[in-house]
């Protein structure tokens, strides 16, 4: 039940920072972690966040080695109407979220006013993080309530887990499109939706469609 509807991804066994350790023991740190999960689970563990927030280009390649696709860092995209919120990450191995759970409110109202009234043909990601732990430190399980409530039964979103942002989004870039744009090509396992100036379309796996 704990983990039902749920992705599992992992934060190194010991909660090293990978920064300060030598690639055999960063290796040691995520496929400890990995095996753990992964038998518990009964899922794939192909995610995690880094511990205590920190990476560095060399902890990256070595911890992508591991079969690890995307991370997670503990910094925010920038919050308030001055900035460019929602954004979807340009690297998934150094992902930041958009708030800290203490800040889901006010990003959730943002999100659903963007949403319907600037971005209405451009995908948008409200993605929030934090620890249970912190509810019952800060006595607030209403906040993660209120918010839940908030972002519900909405047609318009789509609710999904990190691993599953990660596969549509490298899916959706591996689409095949001729040369006059009358043509798309989905190569991979999944369904993937696209839009242009004339309307919106979906191309199944393994599928070829026109476009008028």
């Amino acid at each position: 039940m704990l983990y039902k509807n749920h992705e599992v991804s992992c934060h190194g066994v010991s909660h090293r920072t990978q920064t300060v350790l030598p690639a055999q023991n960063i290796i040691q740190e995520i496929l400890e972690d990995r095996r753990a999960l992964e038998k518990m689970s009964g899922t794939f563990v192909r995610g995690m966040s880094y511990a205590n927030g920190f990476y560095s280009e060399e902890a990256i390649n070595t911890i992508k080695s591991c079969g690890i696709v995307y991370a997670r860092k503990a910094c925010v995209t920038g919050i308030g109407q001055n900035k460019i919120p929602f954004q979807f990450p340009d690297d998934f191995m150094k992902w930041r979220p958009t708030c800290h759970h203490r800040d889901c409110l006010e990003q959730g109202e943002l999100f659903l006013k963007h949403h319907v009234e600037v971005y209405r043909s451009t995908p948008r990601l409200l993605y929030v993080y934090g620890h249970s732990y912190e509810f019952d430190r800060d006595d607030n399980w209403e906040l993660i309530e209120d918010f839940c409530k908030m972002m519900s039964g909405n047609e318009k979103i789509w609710y999904a887990t990190s691993i599953e942002l990660y596969e549509y989004i490298t899916s959706q870039k591996q689409l095949v499109v001729s040369v006059d744009n009358k043509r798309v090509y989905n190569p991979t396992g999944i369904r993937i939706w696209f839009s242009d100036d004339y309307g919106t379309y979906s191309v199944g796996p393994g599928e070829i469609i026109e476009i008028k």
